[in-house]
């Protein structure tokens, strides 16, 4: 087992980029940093963090429907009926989406996921 002072002279440590931002309970700004991450066509012009995500994806559902090359879009508070937003709205050009729902000492809402699937 690895020391933590081990741990902390290799950068692993509890580092919190929202704390050091103090937006740690923003959870918009999680939001807008996370699909930031997942957007390629942003001006980091990577890939790695969709693919990644995806991979992740896979690997826990099963699901194949998503793959970085039918990638279209990803908005943040996507509105929908009865005064709802979606987190994270990520579109794909084969007619699958992925929500994100971030929540932050926050629980479901009655409802939500049909109401998102509805939309």
């Amino acid at each position: 087992m690895r020391s933590f002072k081990q741990e902390k002279k290799e950068g692993r440590c509890d580092f919190n980029i929202f704390e050091a931002l103090k937006v740690e309970m923003s959870e918009n700004r999680h939001s807008a940093f996370l699909a930031y991450l997942l957007d390629s066509n942003k001006g980091h012009y990577q890939t790695i963090f969709l693919e990644k995500f995806l991979e992740r994806i896979t690997l826990k559902t099963k699901l194949t429907h998503f793959k970085s090359k039918d990638y279209e879009s990803i908005t943040t508070e996507s509105a929908i009926h009865q005064n709802r937003r979606i987190d994270i709205l990520m579109k794909f050009n084969n007619g699958y989406h992925i929500i994100i729902e971030n929540k932050i000492n926050a629980c479901d809402q009655v409802a939500q996921i049909r109401d998102y699937s509805a939309r």
